[in-house]
């Protein structure tokens, strides 16, 4: 009876919300791989018009944003991040982020920009967000000259709703926040050469507070079966602090927290958004639950 109520719950929540993500197979047809191609030709087009060699990319992975986001920081609804290079080693537009494998596992992984978008995503739109030429050579030079792109992911257990201001769960935003940390130490002549120095930096300076935080609203029905152990095995409340975990509301990364984060400090060059003409998902996607 208990392994049925815990699957009757998973299953409501991931139907209802789009934040837990199950272990699923994802077989992209034909129309899922011309969309994600025609997205990709959009972002690689403007990359190369404007000579960028490193920016953060946003895609919209579920519609999350319209039903859970509370602040909605700017206009920047979209749910994962990564960094895109053009001088990446395993080949030219190279995205490099963390993605969820299953359940609290993650990893790093340096792909091509139409593997960024075969995905599933939710809609077929993205942002593109261009840092200052400083802070695109500091990126640089972590992730490709000093080869220390896994380091920020230091063994993390995964959260999709992980705490920002603590080393004991990272989602796939967090990384990015860690990373470009870790990028912020560097052009202050510091060194953060993993997570956790990278945290600590962020944490001991004046970075932190001009980071804006998204809050995610988790009803009572999902936090009762989360104090119960029956949440999904991908997202957890346990590194979130009591007061979070009392009103429900719970701070996390997002994609806009990154871009406003990084445009606090006057290191935002530009942002473009692309969509196409019909953002919906590919009609031809196989999802296989494992």
């Amino acid at each position: 009876m208990v392994k049925r109520m815990r699957y009757l719950f998973i299953v409501c929540l991931v139907l209802a919300t789009g934040i837990a993500q199950a272990c699923p197979q994802i077989n992209m047809g034909v129309e899922g791989h011309r969309k994600a191609a025609q997205l990709a030709d959009k972002v690689r087009a403007y990359l190369k018009s404007n000579n960028v060699r490193v920016a953060l990319l946003g895609r919209a992975g579920s519609d999350a944003p319209e039903k859970r986001f509370v602040k909605k920081i700017g206009i920047w609804n979209y749910t994962h991040a990564g960094l895109i290079y053009r001088n990446h080693p395993d080949g030219e537009w190279t995205v490099v982020h963390l993605r969820n494998i299953c359940g609290e596992e993650s990893g790093v992984f340096a792909e091509s920009l139409l593997s960024f978008y075969l995905d599933n995503p939710h809609e077929y739109r993205t942002v593109v967000a261009v840092p200052t030429a400083a802070l695109q050579d500091n990126i640089e030079s972590l992730v490709i000259e000093q080869d220390i792109a896994a380091a920020y992911r230091d063994k993390s257990i995964y959260s999709s709703i992980s705490y920002p201001y603590s080393l004991e769960r990272q989602n796939s935003n967090e990384y990015i926040l860690d990373l470009l940390s870790a990028a912020l130490a560097q052009m202050n002549n510091k060194t953060a050469t993993n997570r956790r120095t990278a945290k600590e930096y962020f944490l001991s300076s004046a970075y932190r507070d001009e980071f804006p935080a998204e809050i995610l609203k988790v009803g009572f029905i999902e936090l009762l079966g989360a104090s119960i152990g029956l949440g999904p095995d991908n997202a957890t409340l346990d590194d979130h602090t009591p007061s979070e975990r009392a009103a429900g509301n719970f701070q996390f990364v997002a994609v806009g927290s990154l871009i406003q984060f990084i445009d606090n400090l006057g290191l935002l060059e530009a942002t473009e958004e692309f969509a196409l003409d019909d953002i919906r998902k590919a009609r031809d996607t196989i999802i296989i639950e494992e």
